[in-house]
């Protein structure tokens, strides 16, 4: 099982990698919307990455939830 800030390196390196960014110009308090740009099917996209990465499923009632990149991150350790 990944430590919690392995969980939490791999994340800011999907995000990096998806927006073409350093991952050290991202912060856990980025909006995905607003801060990162992301509209619905931009999140759809990097989720389904992370689930595959994470070899777990993300039902979408929970994407709701998601208005930070630490609150995926979060979400991420409590179920890895």
């Amino acid at each position: 099982m990944p430590k919690q800030s392995d969980i939490a390196d791999q994340v800011l390196g999907a995000f990096a990698d998806y927006l073409k960014r350093e991952k050290e110009t991202l912060d856990l308090d980025c909006s995905l919307r607003d801060d990162l740009g992301l509209d619905s099917m931009d999140t759809i996209e990097l989720l389904y990455r992370l689930e595959e990465k994470f070899d777990l499923e993300i039902p979408d009632h929970d994407l709701e939830g998601f208005r930070t990149v630490r609150d995926l991150i979060t979400y991420l350790e409590a179920r890895v």
